[in-house]
């Protein structure tokens, strides 16, 4: 009898090991199903660049736009004093640097900072992060790496996904001192001050001083080395719009050779190449596509006397993006 209970409690725990076991395969493989799922949501809503420079606007004081290079693993860090008047999108008008959060709050729009700096600046701009407080002089590897873990734990801070914020902290860890730099807007005349009367003041950015710091900082090495020739054809009624639209390219490091109005009206930009479609895979077009959110198609444009790799035809949907419907 003891041989045969003691055979039958074997038996048992025998079985229930083996349920233990089965259980823990298939929590096991719900972990790893949730994982995969959680990876790819995360992919989907990435704003950040799979190569190259990356771009981090800091909602702080002052605010700031944080660049790191991945291929000198360099930061980059840009100040731009509160009192700074920017021309904000969507036809808001022209407000000061230190006015945007309060409008943003208004409207329901908590980065409309990000968009309308970059716009002003020529600068693309891959991500926002709100961080408060003020830069410090020294330890901005760890101020930067705080940031990005304060985004982590209260995601309303952040436009940027769980997966670009991981990126963000290794590279605060990848960068090397020695390549960390600070560069003041108030410094070097970038700014002018204006003034209505003593009491109302406002700085006023000089366009060309600050074309020329963003085209020696924040250039992108692979649009350089793939030197492209690019032309922007402005297929809008609105005058100045493919000028503006050159900027931001020349900003990129793009080789623009020609700027000229489009004898057709388009609602939506696209970026056209004519010959070989490693040019519409290249890095430089996706990062055009993306910057004006524009289709990259084929057409046969040099009837038009555009002699060029890229075109990028600036639609109507540009026009809106900065001045509203």
């Amino acid at each position: 009898m003891r041989r045969a209970r003691r055979k039958k409690q074997i038996q048992k725990r025998i079985a229930i090991s083996r349920y233990l076991k089965m259980g823990g395969v298939v929590i096991g493989l719900l972990m790893v199903a949730g994982l995969v799922v959680w990876f790819f949501n995360e992919r989907k809503d990435s704003c950040l660049p799979r190569t190259g420079r990356v771009t981090i606007g800091f909602d702080s004081d002052p605010v700031s736009v944080v660049s790191y290079s991945p291929e000198d693993r360099s930061l980059t860090v840009l100040t731009i004093p509160s009192g700074t008047l920017v021309q904000a999108v969507e036809g808001y008008g022209q407000y000061r640097i230190g006015a945007f959060e309060k409008l943003g709050q208004v409207e329901g729009k908590p980065f409309l900072l990000k968009e309308s700096l970059g716009l002003n600046l020529g600068l693309v701009i891959d991500g926002w992060i709100k961080t408060g407080g003020q830069i410090p002089e020294k330890g901005l590897k760890k101020w930067f790496r705080q940031g990005v873990s304060g985004a982590w734990w209260k995601r309303e801070l952040t436009d940027l996904s769980g997966q670009d914020l991981g990126r963000l902290w290794r590279y605060s860890w990848l960068v090397r001192s020695i390549n960390v730099k600070t560069i003041k807007l108030d410094e070097d005349r970038n700014l002018s001050q204006v003034c209505f009367s003593s009491e109302d003041c406002f700085l006023e950015p000089d366009l060309t001083k600050i074309d020329n710091l963003i085209q020696e900082y924040f250039w992108y090495r692979e649009v350089k080395n793939e030197a492209l020739v690019v032309g922007v054809a402005n297929a809008t009624g609105h005058q100045g719009l493919a000028r503006m639209a050159a900027r931001l390219i020349f900003n990129l490091g793009g080789n623009v050779v020609k700027i000229a109005d489009w004898d057709r009206k388009k609602a939506q930009s696209e970026l056209l190449f004519a010959n070989s479609n490693s040019d519409a895979q290249s890095f430089t077009a996706k990062k055009i596509a993306g910057l004006f959110r524009a289709e990259i198609r084929q057409a046969d444009y040099t009837t038009e006397g555009f002699l060029v790799d890229l075109l990028l035809v600036v639609g109507e949907d540009f026009w809106r993006r900065l001045n509203g419907e």
